[in-house]
């Protein structure tokens, strides 16, 4: 997928009436595109913005319903964990998604998602680990195969795509 087949998020209001808004991915595209609070959210959505270079922070309007988000990424494929801290989602070990604790900025009303962003030259020594373990950096040349990064990428977003679609929709 090409840079020019993503339209920007003012251009791309869906046509089932999505909510009757932009689509998350859409958003958070925009996010990396232009580095700067996307212009168009979905309704339910207060802000999105970049907390880290691999960090997304989504402040929703209403507290997160953990049992919902969990339900949801269990249903595409990932695991759950909760105990003294609020509700992770995993995939192969890796915290890709995470609900707002009480010292977060939002609180509860905040899920941070864990993507791998466009400068991948800037990454953590951890997140190398990750890349190269899911296939996005390749483990003898350190080449980023953007066909991994991306589906990697839209496995995470679609969690919470779903989310907001099950929850506000």
């Amino acid at each position: 997928m090409d840079d020019a087949s993503l339209p920007s998020a003012k251009d791309s209001v869906l046509e089932d009436n999505y909510c009757r808004s932009v689509s998350l991915l859409q958003a958070i595209s925009d996010l990396f595109d232009l580095n700067a609070a996307p212009m168009f959210l979905p309704e339910s959505i207060v802000k999105i913005e970049r907390v880290m270079l691999e960090a997304i922070r989504i402040e929703f309007r209403d507290k997160i319903d953990e049992e919902l988000l969990s339900r949801i990424a269990k249903e595409e494929g990932c695991t759950t964990e909760k105990g003294s801290f609020p509700l992770r989602v995993v995939i192969n070990g890796t915290i890709i998604a995470r609900v707002g604790s009480e010292s977060d900025i939002g609180g509860r009303f905040d899920v941070y998602l864990y993507l791998f962003p466009p400068e991948m030259g800037k990454i953590s020594l951890y997140s190398k680990l990750v890349a190269k373990r899911e296939g996005v950096l390749d483990r003898s040349t350190g080449e980023i195969d953007l066909e991994n990064l991306y589906r990697f990428n839209f496995r995470v977003i679609k969690v919470a795509s779903r989310y907001v679609k099950e929850r506000y929709c």
